[in-house]
């Protein structure tokens, strides 16, 4: 129901902190009461728990359900990124990545937009990053760190290919 996605969407703070004041069980059953809706913030408060406790098989197993689930890696991404010792999981990064851009990634500088018409990720909600990011409502997201995306998933996956905590981002304003 509604009002359990809401909660499980919400949740991640109160497993974390059970899980850091000796309440591991509590933790748990929270976690997976989460998951259990369904969504992707109650499996990725799930995967996160599993992760912090040393599962990280089924950890990575939730990350799975919510990339294949919503057709957004991001978490799963994250998820690979923690891990970058294990080749399994960046053998999926590497398909992950040739799955979103079947021609391959294209490097962009911004003179190379100047002619194109503005195409690219469009955003259409202002959540708090985006909103920190300055981006606006309508904004078209053609570019990031140098690689040229048209989806909002292909940003994802481009902007999870760089460590940089800051992102260089080209954007059509108004068509502009």
């Amino acid at each position: 129901d509604g009002e359990a996605v809401t909660v499980s969407n919400r949740i991640d703070w109160a497993v974390e902190y059970f899980r850091t004041h000796g309440q591991k069980a509590r933790a748990e059953r929270l976690a997976v009461q989460a998951a259990s809706t369904g969504s992707g913030a109650g499996l990725a408060t799930h995967g996160k728990f599993l992760e912090r406790i040393g599962r990280t098989e089924a950890a990575y197993d939730r990350f799975v359900r919510i990339s294949e689930r919503y057709d957004n890696p991001l978490e799963l991404l994250a998820f690979i990124g923690r891990h970058p010792d294990v080749p399994r999981y960046q053998n999926v990064k590497q398909d992950l990545v040739a799955a979103t851009f079947p021609n391959g990634l294209r490097r962009v500088a911004l003179p190379d937009l100047a002619s194109e018409r503005a195409s690219g990720a469009e955003v259409t909600t202002r959540p708090a990053q985006a909103e920190f990011a300055g981006l606006e409502v309508g904004d078209v997201i053609g570019a990031t760190d140098g690689i040229r995306v048209t989806t909002l998933k292909e940003f994802r996956v481009a902007r999870s290919l760089s460590d940089a905590q800051e992102a260089t981002i080209l954007v059509w304003r108004q068509g502009k």
